[in-house]
């Protein structure tokens, strides 16, 4: 029979193991919020923003960029993203923002958040005059009806 001190030194031991191995994923953690996303393999972009920033504003901005025109100019491109990117409280610089879009398109990320919408007509060219679509109007938020009669 193991003697009172032989057991409290094995739940010494135990707690000591503990502790190393919660400051290890503490140390691993804290230097992936800290790693730039110009050092991220695309494929670990979803990832990272989960650790720095936690799921529901990732999957809110896998949302909004999803929902992101494609017949945008690129200056306009880079505004709407600007706004996506500050509107979430991030601070990426202009080539980790799109880094980031790029890593978007390597995964999927599905939670139940408040989504945004970016309503746009379904082709680059008027239908009519055949000439480019463009941005004119500010930006103006609308209430969208589902068929289910939500909101």
């Amino acid at each position: 029979m193991a003697s009172s001190s032989e057991s409290f030194l094995a739940h010494l031991a135990k707690l000591q193991t503990k502790k190393r191995k919660r400051l290890e994923l503490i140390s691993q953690l804290t230097a992936i919020k800290e790693v730039s996303m110009q050092y991220v393999d695309p494929c670990q972009i979803e990832s990272v923003l989960c650790v720095k920033h936690g799921l529901h504003v990732t999957a809110q901005l896998q949302l909004a960029l999803k929902s992101v025109p494609p017949i945008l100019s690129t200056s306009d491109r880079t505004k709407l993203l600007d706004i996506i990117f500050i509107g979430l409280g991030l601070n990426y610089s202009t080539e980790e923002k799109n880094l980031i879009v790029r890593g978007f398109a390597h995964g999927n990320i599905t939670a139940p958040v408040e989504q945004f919408l970016f309503l746009s007509p379904p082709v680059e060219n008027c239908i009519k005059c055949n000439t480019r679509l463009l941005c004119h109007n500010k930006p103006s938020e609308v209430t969208v009806y589902k068929l289910d009669g939500g909101n």
